[in-house]
């Protein structure tokens, strides 16, 4: 690269960008291994289809003897370094303690994908192994998340109460020790699962019913999904965090999602006819219900902006275990973190 770069003129400095850009890009897509990301940078074709052949046989089943595998015996079959990786955590204990992770967001959202076609027969199984052994913690909640994805996909009246804030600026919102007692209705006949992109113009968000919305790409740094409730007055942007930590937070750039939702929806409403429509955005904090007490901190700048704002009120909805014993039979859900 750097005779290329000499023959042709190219600065030093233009030769680093570009490396750094490759770097960024490789790290994005297959972690932080550095042998991934040379052979990523070196050779990315061959890379992306050992990849996607290691997601192609990747299911529950797989997941959970993988977890067992490396819990049991500290082994790892040879293909689950193109999907998973495993570090030590920090313990108080003589003896190293690991966990184990998908290698990147975008590996996770593949596996999901992969998982998500194979249907979740083996979902009881997955969760006894997150659940019973510490080394899949990490993945814990990326499967709840799945699992909950599918649910509001099918349609489940849940129950959910209000969040309670400490009157900080930006506040910190908090469980409350009183039984929910709204509901979540469903919509009739399920939701169908949309993905969205963030980046583009939002053409996915329509005015159609049914849309259960879900940022694609990399994770949204303040809600996993949302949807539009066009029926109402005033219209309502559900947005839902699902997490099984008892403490959350997020980054500011969410607000700027939720305000360019806005927009969006309020564009699509006067394009049919609606002048000055009113749009209001809820939030919840999607979590087992194990008894735990939940945290959302809100990132600063909630109590910025008078119009368009991206402020709202604030649940909890807890997913208890026999919403899930019918199709998912998750035992996660019944025990604490």
């Amino acid at each position: 690269m750097a005779v290329q770069a000499h023959k042709s003129q190219v600065t030093a400095h233009e030769v680093e960008q570009a490396l750094r850009i490759l770097v960024r890009s490789a790290t994005e897509e297959f972690g932080f291994v550095p042998r991934d990301v040379y052979d990523g940078i070196i050779d990315l074709p061959d890379m992306r289809n050992q990849h996607a052949g290691a997601l192609n046989r990747f299911d529950y089943s797989g997941l959970k003897d993988l977890i067992n595998g490396f819990t049991l015996k500290n082994e790892l079959d040879a293909s689950s370094h193109r999907v998973v990786v495993v570090f030590p955590t920090a313990n108080l204990r003589l003896r190293d303690l690991w966990e184990i992770d998908f290698k990147s967001v975008q590996i996770a959202e593949a596996a999901a994908e992969a998982m998500r076609r194979r249907g979740d027969q083996h979902m009881r199984e997955i969760y006894d192994s997150i659940h019973r052994f510490p080394d899949g913690s990490c993945l814990t909640g990326r499967i709840f998340e799945e699992v909950v994805h599918h649910m509001f996909c099918e349609g489940s009246t849940l129950l959910y109460g209000p969040m309670i804030s400490n009157g900080a600026e930006p506040p910190t919102f908090l469980t409350s020790t009183r039984p929910p007692t709204l509901h979540l209705s469903p919509f009739s006949g399920g939701r169908v699962d949309t993905r969205v992109d963030f980046k583009s113009e939002l053409s996915n968000v329509t005015l159609g019913s049914g849309r259960y919305y879900v940022p694609a790409g990399t994770d949204n740094p303040l809600f996993d999904s949302f949807t539009v409730n066009f029926q109402s007055r005033p219209v309502v942007i559900s947005v839902f965090q699902i997490t099984i930590s008892s403490k959350h937070e997020g980054s500011a750039k969410g607000y700027f999602h939720i305000r360019q939702l806005k927009t969006h929806v309020r564009k699509l409403l006067e394009d049919e006819g609606c002048s000055a429509p009113d749009i209001k955005v809820q939030y919840f904090l999607v979590c087992p219900d194990d008894g735990t007490e939940r945290r959302w901190g809100m990132p600063a700048g909630w109590g910025e902006g008078t119009k368009n704002t991206h402020r709202g009120d604030v649940f909890c909805l807890r997913v208890p275990p026999s919403r899930l014993a019918v199709r998912h039979i998750c035992s996660l859900l019944s025990s604490p973190n």
